[in-house]
């Protein structure tokens, strides 16, 4: 697997856990998730969290909130 989509499975995975980490993704745009995903020690790059939203695989998550 890609470093990139492998840190952002992780960080998805936190989301998913993580009712205040839900809260500050909800509604952000891209670059805002990517810096925040960052803050917490992520690192993925904005074309990597669209490539997975294109695919499918961020929307799989119910608890994910972006786009919503």
């Amino acid at each position: 697997m890609d470093p990139e989509q492998e840190q952002l499975e992780r960080f998805l995975d936190a989301v998913s856990r993580s009712a205040e980490l839900r809260s500050r993704v909800q509604g952000a745009d891209p670059y805002t998730i990517v810096e925040i995903a960052g803050e917490l020690g992520f690192r993925f790059g904005v074309f990597t969290l669209h490539r997975a939203t294109c695919a499918g695989v961020v929307m799989r998550r119910a608890e994910w909130p972006y786009g919503s």
